[in-house]
């Protein structure tokens, strides 16, 4: 039983070593996962049930606390990254290790280890499994859900680098000043005054860099800047002039 529950232990802590050596985002979130899945096997096998109603509740367990894991670090001070991801993945894992550990495992009604008790048609777990079923179909709506709003999330992110401001300003032309702390482009700057829009040549910003566009501006009325992707008609950041 030590013997099973060390091998299992391995998988978060080969994850954390690769997340200290930094190593490529996917190995080090691909151990986490899959010693998380581990975890979760070894401690529905506490149920004393069959391999449906262990694999049932293994993966709605798992992906409830994958959301409520992402839900929890989202909105604290430790914020949703890769490094926090993974160490609280590791800590989920070894933490259902620990318990596996101390609760003592059912007994099986009706047979060896791992059968469940017999449903009308004579197979082990069957009536388990089904009753299961809407719980999983709440953990995938909840799932469906948190990728939205994770999807939402990264787009207003991305807009995070890059900032605007204005230049000299120069009779009827103003300079466009853009910077960002990443690499960023294509970009393009347009203005729009009284219903007329003009867009200037394109342009992107190196890392921590800064890039300056004169555009013109009018001599009264109020004129609108924008900085956007070229290929994208909502801006990252917008300035508003009124002369």
């Amino acid at each position: 039983m030590r013997t099973d529950l060390l091998w299992r232990a391995a998988l978060p802590a080969a994850a954390l070593i690769a997340l200290v050596a930094d190593a490529p985002q996917p190995l080090t979130g691909g151990l986490a996962l899959v010693g998380l899945a581990l975890a979760a096997d070894r401690l529905t096998r506490l149920r004393g049930a069959g391999t449906t109603d262990r694999v049932l509740v293994g993966v709605g367990g798992t992906l409830v606390a994958l959301v409520l894991t992402g839900m929890l670090l989202g909105s604290t001070a430790l914020g949703l990254s890769p490094t926090t991801w993974v160490v609280a993945l590791a800590v989920l894992s070894v933490s259902a290790l620990a318990l596996a550990a101390v609760v003592p495992a059912r007994a099986a009604d009706g047979g060896g280890p791992g059968s469940g008790p017999a449903d009308a048609t004579g197979r082990p777990g069957t009536h388990r499994a089904g009753a299961l079923v809407p719980w999983l179909g709440v953990a995938a709506a909840v799932v469906v859900v948190s990728v939205q709003m994770t999807g939402s999330s990264l787009t207003a992110s991305t807009a995070a680098p890059v900032e605007m401001s204005l230049g000299e300003v120069s009779g009827t032309s103003v300079e466009v000043v853009v910077s960002s702390t990443d690499p960023i482009g294509p970009l393009e700057v347009r203005t729009s005054a009284d219903g007329n829009e003009v867009s200037y040549p394109l342009f992107s910003v190196g890392e921590d860099d800064t890039v300056t566009t004169t555009v013109s501006l009018p001599t009264t009325g109020r004129q609108v800047v924008t900085v956007s992707y070229a290929d994208q008609t909502d801006p990252l950041r917008t300035l508003i002039l009124d002369r």
